[in-house]
């Protein structure tokens, strides 16, 4: 064969190639279920060949237009999930029959599937929102209130399995000397079940902060995102819901790319993560966090945030509010106030420290913008997971900050009691007895509205600190010994203007035992506070 035949007969072999590829790429196909309750996530999954692309993710673009029984018409991407595989996901929120109309587009044309499907009623709230009525509460789409208590946990493969998700510690006690590893793992239902019964509600996940990352690369030239690690968080959140979880997600940890340098090409590079974290996330989700405990060199513009910020507001389908560590209050975009508090004081003095933590970050943000919840990111102790007080020390500070219009992620490592970092964030044990804690003070929270406000309370007798609640039907106190959390606190008395006429309940907070029952007037009036150890709690309703 001469050369020339030879390079005919290539030349040849290419189309062929070229026309299979084409043939073979010539219709988009989809699968997806018929029906779907509301606020549920319906997942489009499309076949389509991803052999022909060096990079998937940003060889294709994949867009979907979703119209509402209504006629309200939302656009969403889909996203690239493994090899043939691209997917696309929505929480419908009308009631009745969705029509979708799908475009996908390569370097060789567009191709286009489309389909429908029936929403049902359900009994799900809807996501989370702040508080028409209190900016500093949340509720979720139907108006039900939403009082968070969060937890936080590492998302690393210690056993070495080549899963980092069902290394669970939980309920772990001290460990032998030498041994670094808890005794014993759950997996991730288990897990999740467990925090779930005890009233924690929150889950908050930020990638490459103690767990794995979902990026290859973020850069000018292309971004490239680990499969892996998708399927992985794709597993987390749909866990967290399962077992009813709210989930607040970080889009990056410590070290956001390209944050001290915000040229124009790094800044497209972020809008592409934003797009891809909100296509294959956004319909399970409920808060955005931008980035871990990280913020821009000193002189640095504030582009990055307004660029990624704006990014979501274009592109978020829920328009979910966003967050921030450190926090920035003077950026009029950012929704929420998120700081980080690690300590390990008595209990005594676990209320005043706690107010004194939430009054500093509501008096920084509202000298630059209007009132915003605050929602601690991370919570725990230092040095030292567990000690004999840390039970309550938690305790006393979940309810000072319900108290105080605040909520609190912990940081949990209850994989063992023994986990030691010299002087720095040690995280939190939420073993049984602290689950129990949360118990009570979810329970009791749960009778409250988001239209729930600050009342004045004025303590007459006793060395204790005392916080109260107004809501239209619905008045509470908290009360905390500032002496003793061993002995009991006789004698105490605090003066409350109560709105309407009822009944009144004492309660012990460690256990929801009522402690007192009595009847109650309307107006301003001295109330008895029956013997307690460490602190006690009323609710009055009419």
């Amino acid at each position: 064969m001469t050369l020339r035949t030879t390079c005919i007969a290539l030349l040849f072999t290419a189309v062929l190639l070229t026309v299979n590829i084409a043939v073979a790429q010539s219709a988009l196909i989809a699968d997806a279920v018929a029906q779907v309750s509301q606020y549920d996530v319906y997942e489009i999954t499309f076949d389509w060949s991803s052999a022909m692309y060096e990079n998937p993710w940003m060889a294709v673009d994949l867009n979907l237009e979703l119209t509402a029984p209504s006629g309200a018409v939302a656009a969403i991407d889909g996203f690239y999930y493994d090899t043939d595989v691209w997917k696309a996901r929505y929480a419908p929120a009308e009631i009745g029959m969705y029509t979708w109309n799908a475009a996908l587009t390569d370097a060789s044309g567009t191709f286009s599937a489309n389909g429908e499907f029936d929403v049902i009623a359900s009994d799900a709230p809807g996501f989370l929102r702040i508080s028409d009525d209190n900016p500093m509460r949340w509720e979720f789409e139907n108006g039900a209130a939403f009082h968070p208590v969060g937890i936080q946990d590492c998302l690393l493969d210690v056993n070495n399995d080549g899963n980092p998700i069902n290394d669970w510690g939980l309920d772990g006690d001290f460990r032998a000397p030498g041994q670094h590893l808890p005794g014993e793992f759950a997996d991730i239902d288990t897990y999740f079940s467990t925090y779930a019964a005890a009233g924690f509600n929150l889950f908050r996940w930020s990638p490459n902060n103690c767990s794995f990352d979902l990026y290859e690369r973020v850069a000018p030239s292309a971004n490239r995102y680990d499969i892996l690690a998708g399927i992985w968080g794709d597993q987390l959140v749909q866990a967290a819901r399962t077992h009813g979880f709210r989930v607040y997600m970080g889009i990056f940890g410590f070290q956001p790319p390209h944050l001290h340098d915000p040229r124009p090409g790094r800044m497209e590079a972020i809008r592409r993560a934003v797009d891809y974290i909100v296509a294959r996330y956004g319909a399970y989700v409920d808060v955005w966090e931008l980035m871990n405990e990280a913020r821009p060199d000193v002189g640095v513009p504030d582009t990055w945030y307004e660029v990624a910020a704006t990014r979501f507001a274009e592109i978020d389908p829920y328009q979910h509010p966003i967050s921030t560590s450190w926090e920035r209050p003077d950026l009029p975009y950012i929704d929420i106030m998120s700081p980080h508090w690690y300590a390990s004081e008595p209990p005594t003095e676990s209320a005043a420290q706690t107010l004194l933590q939430i009054v500093t970050i509501r008096t920084q943000a509202e000298a630059v913008a209007p009132p915003r919840p605050i929602m601690f990111g991370e919570v725990g102790n230092v040095e030292v997971n567990w000690d004999a007080q840390s039970a309550d020390r938690l305790r006393v500070r979940a309810w000072t900050a319900f108290f105080n219009e605040a909520s609190l992620i912990f940081w949990n490592s209850s994989f063992a009691k023994d986990y030691r970092v010299d002087r720095g964030a040690a995280n939190v044990y939420l073993g049984e007895e602290e689950r129990a804690y949360v118990r009570v003070l979810h329970d009791y929270a749960a009778a409250f509205p988001a239209d729930t406000f600050l009342a004045a309370p004025r303590i007459v007798a006793g060395d204790i600190s005392a916080y109260a609640l107004s809501a239209p039907e619905r008045v509470g106190v908290y009360v905390v010994s500032q002496t003793s959390f061993d002995a009991p606190t006789p004698g105490a008395q605090i003066e409350l203007n109560v709105p309407f006429a009822g009944s009144a309940v004492w309660i012990d907070p460690r256990t929801g035992a009522e402690l007192a029952r009595f009847d109650i007037q309307a107006g301003v009036q001295v109330l008895d506070v029956p013997s307690f150890i460490g602190d006690a709690a009323l609710s009055v309703m009419p």
